[in-house]
């Protein structure tokens, strides 16, 4: 006996009508209830007319039921699963090019790009001179960079210029002179110590978006994650807000292993640590 044929009999429009109050109940059943009401309604036409005078109001009342139902599990159910894998989307495509960062920083260390002591082992650089668009410490721009142009800095942030890609900000920050940390294209570069550090961070670019989280990265692949609230709003959001360079160093509680990544132990082009 087909679907059709079993709707067509009297009781069964009865069975398929306690559908809708039941979705109302449990709005993940709405969809299929809705189904069922469509195929008993066309059904209906089978039935002798006196008994198609009380199926009708019944399936149209429980059919109501049914369309607020679903229009609930769309709103509340579906629709936040939909954000928040469009969040964890956004996250990931975040730390992707947070690692597309490293890689290009690697690149720098091992072919020497940058390397003012002339001892063969490049220093890192910031976003400009990754992907060509700046020149390498204020002289010509690399011939090869490690770095495709589209991830050049286009932000201005008060902690440097930022790219933004995906809905996140990204900031690169090298050792300074004294300990401090340099992010603006005019800052003063320690050159010997980028050869070992350099910081990155990716952060939202403006509030309201489906993601939320921050990440850390340094050279060591080290990637923490921060769920980025304070109060009611965004600890670090747009260029206003930027993550100051030592910020997840300053802030250790603040930020977690990213999915229990664990660092790496040794720098491309040195000896493996025993």
């Amino acid at each position: 006996m087909t679907s059709e044929r079993w709707l067509s009999k009297p009781a069964a429009p009865a069975v398929v009508a306690v559908t809708g109050p039941l979705s109302v109940l449990f709005p993940a059943l709405s969809v299929l209830a809705i189904l069922l009401h469509v195929i008993a309604l066309a059904a209906t036409t089978r039935l002798e007319p006196r008994v198609r005078r009380w199926v009708l109001p019944l399936l149209i009342v429980s059919g109501l039921c049914s369309a607020g139902a679903m229009t609930k599990f769309v709103l509340s159910d579906a629709l936040t699963g939909i954000i928040e894998a469009r969040g964890r989307d956004s996250s990931a495509r975040a730390v992707s090019i947070l690692r597309e960062i490293l890689f290009a920083q690697d690149a720098m260390r091992r072919y020497a790009f940058v390397d003012p002591d002339g001892d063969g082992v490049g220093s890192a650089a910031r976003l400009g001179e990754l992907t060509g668009v700046h020149g390498a410490r204020g002289e010509k721009p690399l011939l090869t960079p490690p770095l495709e142009p589209r991830l050049a800095p286009g932000v201005s942030t008060r902690s440097g210029p930022a790219l933004e890609q995906g809905g996140y900000l990204f900031l690169v920050c090298l050792p300074g002179p004294g300990g401090r940390w340099a992010a603006g294209p005019r800052d003063p570069v320690d050159d010997e110590a980028a050869e070992r550090r350099f910081l990155a961070y990716a952060w939202p670019s403006a509030a309201g978006a489906p993601h939320s989280a921050a990440f850390f990265m340094d050279e060591h692949e080290r990637i923490l994650e921060s769920d980025n609230h304070s109060g009611a709003g965004l600890r670090l959001v747009g260029p206003a807000s930027s993550p100051a360079c030592s910020d997840a160093l300053d802030h250790p509680a603040l930020y977690h292993p990213w999915r229990g990544k664990k660092p790496r132990p040794n720098l491309p082009g040195e000896a493996p640590r025993l």
